[in-house]
């Protein structure tokens, strides 16, 4: 199904949720992860590695991803526990819905009964009316 498609690519990708929220930065890391094939390791000790290092450490700054606490799930995690939600109030839902068409055919005979309708027999195919 669609929604386990989306699932298990959450769960490929392990995008961290931190205090209820998703960091762009991690998020976007986490798709490049995904997208090659291997971890690329940058060379030591060249002007570029420094530089991108920098580039990463102030992205990562800006984004105040220090600032968000530790991760307590993951965001496949996160949408499990969606689903399992969305399951649980559709059944209870019904339920209800189900509880109060019940109830209300009762008030129907009830009131029918009070009105001396409940012995009312709806004539058959070729009978005459009363």
């Amino acid at each position: 199904t669609p929604r386990a498609e989306v699932t298990a690519k959450l769960r490929r990708l392990d995008i961290p949720v931190r205090d209820g929220e998703v960091s762009y930065q991690e998020s976007l890391l986490a798709l490049l992860r995904a997208a090659s094939d291997a971890p690329v390791d940058l060379p030591a000790g060249l002007p570029i590695t420094d530089k991108l290092e920098s580039y990463i450490a102030s992205s990562q700054k800006r984004a105040r991803i220090d600032q968000m606490g530790t991760a307590q799930s993951t965001l496949a995690e996160e949408e499990a526990a969606r689903s399992l939600q969305a399951a649980y109030r559709g059944r209870k839902a019904r339920q209800m819905m189900a509880k109060n068409s019940r109830l209300a055919a009762a008030d129907i005979e009830e009131w029918a009964d009070a009105i001396g309708l409940s012995r009312y027999q709806p004539p058959r195919p070729g009978q005459a009316r009363v």
